[in-house]
């Protein structure tokens, strides 16, 4: 098998918040709040470990770091106290400090725009590290661009989306919801529509949980909710000029985007997905029309996790799960249980391979995974780690192609 051209490790849907385990509003879930950080904690060791062996390229967290209930108090309905999601993040950020890897990476999620301003989000919050050291949480570049790209090798482009640069939370917690995306949400929701008919200061109070989300939706159509935003025509023309270029530089592309992308990752229709998932899989398309198919779509957002392959492009659509609803680990016979969700992604221009471990053994990205014993040694030498491997599609890249 190849050697890898790079390696990073991946989770997402943290969600930590220091209250009691719950379901959720619609009760299909159980979610585990305090709990996401014994499975941060896993994560860090299973990277440390892969990282010793051979250094990791960067580490990505793939939106929702902390949970709502961080910065509302739903009982209450109001705001809480700012310094409760602070100290809700300083509980995440002293896990991942932990890392070897001190490239991290965090994409915007919906519940960053909950606890967060936008500003705080560009700049970053420090805090101290584990080992007394600062770290940094931030959902933007060294330029402060929300959506950007990097090379972390010769022959690959990392693209991450903001799939929250169009929403009625993207200015951020207490600043108001944005009223042109409250308009276009209401022109595609009729639930939506008469709850902010009623409620006209629902611009200033951001109490958007009052109303049945999914009334009167079908389908796809059920993406039409609070929780999903839209890439802006601006990201969408970037994200084209970068699929562009990347074909120009010999570069094969993976892109970052909490929400899904692709209508066959999302369960129960589509409440997951991209507002304007279409455009955003137009670019996509097209880029595999010219010859350089998107390699994998990474996301985040459903907790359950799911997996597509586009036959068509031949691009992979792989969705992480949420630590929310991993299953404790039996102390007495971890080998038993499944530690994660966490993985190491390992990337050539052949293969990528994503070893790690699920929420529960029905994960649908190791659902047809080979079964491993980690390839690197770890604080707990019987966990097992899984493999699941997918196909690079082919790509005819030419560097004259678009000139």
């Amino acid at each position: 098998m190849k050697a890898a051209d790079f390696r990073f490790a991946l989770i997402s849907d943290i969600q930590f918040a220091d209250v009691p385990d719950k379901t959720n509003a619609t009760g299909t879930q159980f979610r585990r709040y305090r709990g996401t950080l014994d499975v941060a904690h896993r994560a860090v060791e299973f990277f440390n470990a892969h990282h010793s062996v051979e250094p990791l390229a960067f580490a990505l967290h793939n939106g929702d770091v902390i949970d709502h209930q961080a910065a509302w108090d739903f009982e209450r309905d109001e705001f809480r106290d700012e310094q409760q999601g602070m100290e809700a993040l300083k509980a995440v950020m002293r896990v991942l400090s932990s890392s070897f890897t001190k490239e991290w990476i965090f994409t915007l999620g919906n519940h960053e725009m909950y606890n967060f301003t936008r500003a705080q989000l560009r700049d970053g919050i420090t805090v101290e590290g584990k080992r007394g050291t600062p770290f940094t949480f931030r959902c933007a570049n060294e330029r402060g661009e929300f959506y950007h790209s990097f090379s972390p090798h010769a022959k690959w482009r990392v693209v991450v989306l903001d799939p929250y640069d169009i929403s009625v939370y993207s200015r951020g917690r207490g600043m108001g919801l944005c009223e042109d995306a409250v308009k276009l949400l209401c022109e595609n929701s009729p639930s939506a529509a008469e709850y902010v008919k009623n409620t006209p200061d629902v611009f200033r109070t951001e109490k958007m949980s009052h109303f049945p989300y999914f009334k009167g939706l079908e389908g796809r159509n059920k993406r039409w909710v609070p929780f999903n935003g839209a890439l802006s025509e601006a990201q969408l023309n970037w994200l084209s000029s970068e699929l562009d270029d990347a074909a120009k530089c010999e570069q094969r592309v993976i892109i970052f985007s909490h929400l899904l992308v692709h209508p066959h990752t999302a369960a129960d229709g589509g409440k997951t997905l991209l507002w304007n998932y279409e455009d955003a899989l137009g670019v996509l398309r097209r880029s595999a029309e010219r010859g350089n198919p998107v390699a994998a779509v990474f996301s985040g957002h459903q907790h359950e996790g799911g997996f597509h392959t586009c036959e068509e492009m031949g691009t992979h659509f792989v969705v992480m799960e949420s630590p929310l609803l991993a299953q404790p680990v039996d102390p007495e016979h971890p080998e038993e249980s499944d530690a994660g969700p966490y993985a190491v992604v390992e990337v050539s221009d052949e293969c990528i391979r994503i070893v790690g471990n699920g929420a529960k053994t029905t994960s649908p990205l190791f659902r047809d995974a080979e079964h491993a014993r980690s390839c690197v040694a770890s604080s707990d030498a019987r966990q097992v780690s899984k493999v699941r491997t997918i196909a690079v599609p082919s790509a005819s890249l030419n560097a004259n192609a678009h000139m």
